[in-house]
């Protein structure tokens, strides 16, 4: 297991939140992600959910041997959001059962004024 990364997230109210990055192994090389699952959650203080995410549900899409990791939010669910800050942690799942957090860190919003109608 490689150390955790801290990485903070902006969401925009009402935006598409779509955020991506390689994972790369401790020789700086992408880390072949074949076979793993993802899982992040978003909670504010108090333990409550913004959003979960996970590529079961495909808001997390892994790029196989190239290390890819992107994370999806849809401007429906952002448009709904009304929390101030939050934390996430973003963990990989391993076909051998073994699980692991990659990155963490701070989410703020930022509420919209342009609304869909």
């Amino acid at each position: 297991m490689s150390k955790v990364a801290i990485v903070n997230f902006e969401i925009y109210q009402g935006a598409t939140f779509r955020e991506g990055f390689t994972y790369k192994n401790r020789f700086k090389k992408p880390h072949d992600l074949t076979g793993y699952g993802a899982r992040m959650q978003i909670r504010t203080a108090d333990g409550e959910i913004v959003a979960s995410l996970s590529t079961t549900e495909n808001s997390i899409t892994l790029g196989g041997v190239n290390g890819t990791i992107d994370l999806f939010i849809p401007d429906e669910l952002t448009a709904q959001m009304t929390f101030t800050k939050a934390s996430y942690d973003l963990f990989l799942d391993a076909a051998n059962g073994d699980s692991f957090p990659i990155l963490a860190g701070s989410v703020t919003f930022t509420k919209g004024q342009t609304r869909h109608e």
